[in-house]
């Protein structure tokens, strides 16, 4: 070997010496990978699969895991979809309390525009929408960050539909409950019929209402 390919030869050698090692991953990281990967298998089996036809070993798995760490960051199956409905609900609510309002007015097309890509989700509906009342149980929908934040955005703007007239003297709290069911209601059984046909272009319908709610003010 001649001096000047010695020379090449231990820079090269040199040059990976010198390379960074990977940083290791701490406990926490790796845990918090784990649950993550766990969500997002989860969202998607429950989603296509549904609530009842999902084990616990589907989702192990699909990661390649045995079933013991899912046991261990969530407990069991019904904790499990839990928390992936409550990711799905915090993503939601997250764009709703991010949109703009105009002399405190919120563009009510903008959170139609959020209702319709949240349903253009292929887990979100079944998830959220189907099973979740049933196997969470719907009393815990009024707790819910997607309600508590409609239903922020529901009192502001009915102050502002009244104008100067002071809400609490026009209706009663039961009545503005029930408004806001009926509204809830509404954007669910709506969300449910978008998410079964995805081609059909709602918009022109709900400019037309919304035109009509301006009119009559």
């Amino acid at each position: 070997m001649t001096l000047a390919s010695e020379n090449s030869s231990a820079r090269k050698i040199n040059i990976r010496s010198a390379s960074p090692k990977p940083k290791r991953q701490t406990q926490a990281e790796r845990r918090e990978l784990t649950q993550t990967k766990v969500l997002e298998s989860a969202c998607r089996i429950f989603g296509s699969k549904g609530y009842a036809d999902t084990s616990l070993k589907d989702i192990a798995e699909d990661l390649g895991l045995t079933i013991t760490p899912i046991y261990h960051y969530f407990g069991n199956k019904q904790s499990l979809f839990l928390a992936v409905t409550e990711a799905m609900e915090l993503e939601f609510s997250k764009q709703i309390e991010g949109i703009s309002f105009k002399a405190g007015k919120v563009n009510l097309i903008e959170i139609w525009d959020i209702l319709i890509e949240m349903t253009q989700q292929p887990n979100f509906a079944r998830i959220v929408l189907s099973d979740a009342p049933i196997i969470l149980g719907r009393e815990r929908w009024e707790d819910t960050s997607v309600v508590q934040a409609v239903s922020k955005i529901f009192r502001d703007q009915l102050s502002l539909f009244f104008e100067n007239d002071n809400v609490d003297s026009l209706l009663s709290e039961n009545d503005i409950v029930l408004l806001q069911r009926m509204l809830m209601g509404c954007f669910t059984e709506a969300a449910l019929m978008l998410a079964a046909n995805p081609h059909y272009d709602s918009r022109p319908l709900i400019l037309k209402i919304l035109a009509i709610i301006d009119g009559a003010k």
